[in-house]
């Protein structure tokens, strides 16, 4: 088994022992499950390309920087106002810890700002959505991207007004 839904299961914990049981898993949806926090738990799925975690109220945006074979990240409709990069910064303070995920979903939060350096973190990137957030400046690093190659979805943010 490679794919586990557990979409509408109003849990509010992780399932970390039932989840140990299936260490092939590459698509995890959670989406609907009233969980905001603990996402760090879930790094012992290595095999892991897929994880959708939307509509759960989640605040902060979570550390994936345990997932070597991460590729999309679903963060819709959740209640992240700031995304702060902080957790990702090397520890020996050279960097940032550059990811493989190459589509995250970020439509429908409350985002206010983004880390100037999330193309550092984000740099593979072919998708990211930030669609109806509350972004009053157009983020500087998105110029990082060649946007003949990645899609940036912007629509409704109070920037594009101005």
């Amino acid at each position: 088994m490679d794919n586990i839904s557990l979409e509408d299961f109003e849990l509010g914990y992780l399932p970390v022992e039932a989840l140990s049981l299936f260490p092939n898993i590459t698509f995890l949806s959670l989406s609907k499950t009233k969980l905001k926090t603990g996402f760090e738990a879930l790094e012992i799925l290595k095999k892991l390309q897929h994880i959708f975690l939307d509509e759960n109220g989640i605040e902060e945006f979570p550390n994936f920087s345990e997932f070597p074979n991460l590729e999309e990240v679903s963060l819709s409709k959740n209640r992240i106002a700031k995304i702060s990069l902080d957790s990702y910064k090397k520890s020996d303070g050279s960097g940032y810890i550059s990811l493989p995920i190459t589509l995250i979903h970020l439509d429908e939060n409350q985002i206010e700002t983004i880390d100037d350096n999330f193309y550092e973190v984000f740099p593979n990137l072919g998708v990211l959505n930030l669609k109806a957030n509350r972004l009053q400046e157009r983020p500087k690093f998105l110029d990082s991207y060649n946007t003949e190659e990645v899609t940036i979805d912007c629509e409704d943010n109070p920037f594009l007004n101005k």
